[in-house]
C-alpha cells in the first residue's frame, strides 16, 4: 500500500502522530492535503536538499514537529481530563458590535479543523471569512479546492486586488501576506512580502491587524489549533477596537499553541470546542436561515 492507505490503516487501529514528509510540487501538496484529511498529525516540506544549511533546516523542522507530536492531544488523549464545554443552548450571546468580516487564523492541525467547521456554513453566510492557515508556497490552493469540493459556501485563494464579498470563504495565499485596503463598502485584498520581520507569510497577525484597520470594531476574530503565538497581536487589535474573540478549547486542539497564548493574555471574550465554532459566528451576525 502507498503511504495515504498505510496512513489510514493507522488511524483507524492503532491511532498515533503521524508526521508526512512532503514535496513541494503540486502533486505533494494534493497528497499532504489528502493525508492532513485522513488523520495526519502535521508535515515536513522537503525542498531541494542543495546545501548543509537546506538539511539542517529540514533536521531542524523535522526535529520541531516531532516534539510537538510528542504533546498533541493524540498522545495523551487516554489520560487528558475534558474541558468543561458550554453546551449547544448557551452558546448565543449579545455582543456589542455586529460583525461584518470574519478572519480565521491556525496553523498545526488547522487543515483538518478547517474540514470540519468550513462546510457547516450556510451559502447565504452574510459575512466573507478570511482564513489565515500556516502553509508552504502551492500548499494552499489544494487546500482551498478540497474545501470549496464539501462546502457550500464558496472556498478560494485570495487574489491581488479581488472585492470582498460575502458568502465567501478567502484563503491567504502561502508565501505572501495577506492584508485589507478599502472602504468597508469596497474592500479589496493586497498580497505583499512586507513585512519581512514576521516568522509566517502569511502572518495572522498581519491579516488581522489590517481588518481592524477597515472594519473597526465589525470584526470577528477566531484562533484555532495551532503552534506558537501567531494570532495573539492580531486578537488584541481586535479585542481593543471592540470586536469579537473566540478561541478553539485545548480538548479540541491538535496543538494547544496559539489558542492557549490567547488564553493566557485575557484576550478571548469565548473559549469553545471546535464543532461549535460555525454557531458561534452565525449567532454573532444574527443568521437566520431561510424559511
Amino acid at each position: 500500500m502507498d503511504g495515504i492507505e498505510a496512513l489510514k490503516h493507522i488511524m483507524d487501529e492503532c491511532p498515533c502522530p503521524v508526521i508526512m514528509v512532503s514535496c513541494v510540487t503540486i502533486e505533494g501538496a494534493e497528497v499532504t492535503i489528502e493525508a492532513l484529511w485522513a488523520g495526519a498529525f502535521d508535515y515536513v516540506p522537503k525542498q531541494e536538499l542543495a546545501s548543509e544549511a537546506d538539511l539542517m533546516r529540514l533536521r531542524q523542522n523535522l526535529l520541531e514537529t516531532v516534539e510537538e507530536a510528542a504533546h498533541s492531544a493524540l498522545v495523551h488523549k487516554q489520560t487528558s481530563v475534558p474541558a468543561i464545554v458550554p453546551s449547544a443552548p448557551g452558546l448565543r450571546q449579545k455582543w456589542q458590535a455586529v460583525p461584518k468580516i470574519a478572519v480565521i487564523g491556525t496553523s498545526t492541525g488547522g487543515p483538518k479543523a478547517l474540514q470540519n467547521i468550513v462546510p457547516e456554513f450556510p451559502e447565504d453566510l452574510p459575512i466573507p471569512i478570511v482564513v489565515v492557515q500556516h502553509m508552504p508556497r502551492g500548499f494552499t490552493a489544494p487546500l482551498a479546492k478540497r474545501l470549496n469540493e464539501m462546502s457550500k459556501v464558496q472556498v478560494h485563494e485570495a487574489h491581488q486586488g479581488e472585492v470582498l464579498k460575502s458568502g465567501h470563504v478567502y484563503i491567504a495565499p502561502a508565501g505572501q501576506h495577506t492584508t485589507l485596503f478599502g472602504s468597508q463598502s469596497n474592500v479589496c485584498f493586497c498580497l505583499a512580502d512586507t513585512p519581512n520581520h514576521t516568522p509566517h507569510k502569511p502572518s495572522v497577525d498581519v491579516t488581522m491587524a489590517s481588518v481592524v484597520e477597515v472594519f473597526g470594531h465589525n470584526v470577528l476574530g477566531v484562533i484555532l489549533t495551532g503552534m506558537g503565538s501567531d494570532g495573539l497581536k492580531g486578537m488584541q487589535a481586535i479585542q481593543n477596537a471592540g470586536g469579537i474573540t473566540v478561541g478553539q478549547d485545548e480538548a479540541t486542539c491538535t496543538v494547544y499553541g496559539m489558542p492557549r497564548n490567547c488564553a493566557k493574555s485575557g484576550v478571548l471574550q469565548k473559549i469553545v470546542p471546535l464543532a461549535d465554532v460555525p454557531r458561534v459566528v452565525l449567532d454573532a451576525v444574527h443568521y437566520r436561515p431561510p424559511p
